[in-house]
């Protein structure tokens, strides 16, 4: 039998977190109403109004005391074992989280009234039946949230129950068992990356077992501030490799890669943070580890593949909430391009320009009033340059030339900063 640990994440009742003046303070146990220390705990963390969208997100049409849970996150500790975090609330009659108590509920009886937290089954093996469970836990009432750690990648199944007992505390209610499955985030994949050709690679990681994993792989363009859906790979372990089947139709710019390892199985419905819209059970893989670079395409060849680091950390930073964005099909944006810089000097000598946050390099271009090249010099990592001997003799007499600088990165070149000599 597997042997993992438990770990009570939140105790809301505690001195290190301060209770709004409004909550209540109380004993479950003895009180007349039997949810004020549930009430406590939820306006502790959460605040005035969170009963009320709680009770409408709840399925409260259903059977007695059913549990209302949803995963909140999953992790890989740095020995490589997963994690993840469920929050639970028993179900409520009203708005105001009166428990839904069996005095509550016409026909029940009167007596099993007392919330006493709620009871945790989990194991990885699917198929054991109650009472077989690695670990039960019974949760105090300000203590609704927990999570499993130490887990190898394997599906779990939770089983949940609410704990109602008389006044005395002797005799528990049998209320209704729910269960549902989970499974820890993935660790990443390593070694990504695209050759020349437009091939993709990687390798899996030291972990989860190939018959368990795949590799889902998502190239986009970046695009208009944004990004744009390009191709979509899911390849099972041990496959490792994977030739663009429609390379030809790839056209030149930048591209994101995004590449993560899953597991094979997922279900559809997931807590995101902002949303409650939640059946219980979650996509395995919406906590998996990503690896993304950033891939560079002309005349059908990647010339460049960099790693998120070697952009701007801002610029970075959008590309990875983009593809959050993505996968919703939501439009995000991302701060391309570097703002044009200023031309301070502009003789037949020597350009000189301001230095702009986030440029990697610039270009210096030098036309005539009709906007034709005479100069140009691509690729200047310094805020200056001086002209080469071969090039002034291209250049027009006094105030016929017009200096172009542009400030450019990984997402493109600014629009020209001119100045006329």
């Amino acid at each position: 039998m597997k042997r993992f640990f438990l770990l009570l994440t939140v105790s809301l009742m505690g001195a290190t977190l301060a209770t709004p003046a409004s909550a209540t303070t109380c004993d479950p146990t003895t009180a007349e109403d039997p949810s004020c220390g549930l009430k406590s705990a939820i306006e502790a963390k959460y605040g005035e109004g969170y009963c009320a969208d709680l009770y409408d997100w709840q399925d409260v049409g259903g059977a007695t005391l059913e549990i209302f849970h949803r995963y909140t996150a999953a992790g890989i500790d740095s020995n490589g074992a997963g994690s993840f975090t469920i929050e639970l609330f028993p179900t409520f009659t009203d708005t105001e989280c009166t428990v839904k108590t069996t005095s509550a509920l016409p026909g029940n009886d009167p007596t099993y009234r007392f919330y006493q937290g709620i009871t945790l089954g989990s194991t990885s093996d699917i198929t054991t039946s109650p009472g077989e469970e690695e670990i039960i836990v019974n949760l105090e009432p300000n203590e609704f949230e927990y999570t499993l750690t130490g887990l190898d990648f394997t599906e779990y199944q939770n089983r949940f129950d609410s704990n109602f007992y008389n006044e005395a505390g002797t005799d528990r209610y049998d209320s209704t068992t729910e269960q549902d499955y989970f499974a820890p985030a993935w660790p990443a994949l390593t070694s990504l990356t695209m050759a020349g050709d437009g091939t993709f690679s990687w390798e899996f990681a030291t972990g989860p077992d190939d018959s368990d994993t795949r590799a889902d792989i998502v190239l986009y363009e970046i695009v208009n501030g944004g990004l744009q859906f390009t191709t979509f790979t899911s390849k099972y372990a041990p496959t490792e490799s994977w030739e663009y089947y429609d390379w030809n139709n790839v056209g030149d710019g930048t591209y994101l890669l995004d590449g993560a390892e899953t597991k094979k199985s997922y279900y559809d419905d997931y807590y995101d943070g902002s949303s409650m819209d939640v059946s219980g059970q979650i996509n395995h893989n919406i906590f998996s580890e990503h690896t993304r670079k950033v891939v560079t395409i002309k005349s059908h060849k990647v010339t460049a593949v960099k790693n998120l680091g070697d952009v701007t950390e801002e610029a970075a930073t959008d590309l990875t909430d983009c593809t959050a964005a993505a996968d919703d099909g939501e439009d995000c944006t991302i701060d391309g391009a570097p703002e044009k810089t200023t031309v301070n000097k502009a003789s037949k000598d020597k350009v000189t320009w301001a230095s702009v946050d986030g440029a990697t390099y610039y270009k210096l271009v030098i036309a005539n009033a009709k906007g034709k090249t005479l100069v140009k010099y691509n690729n200047l990592t310094g805020t200056s340059k001086k002209l080469k001997a071969s090039d002034k003799s291209k250049l027009l007499g006094k105030n016929k030339n017009y200096a172009k600088v542009y400030s450019c990165s990984t997402f493109g070149c600014s629009k020209p900063s001119k100045k006329q000599f």
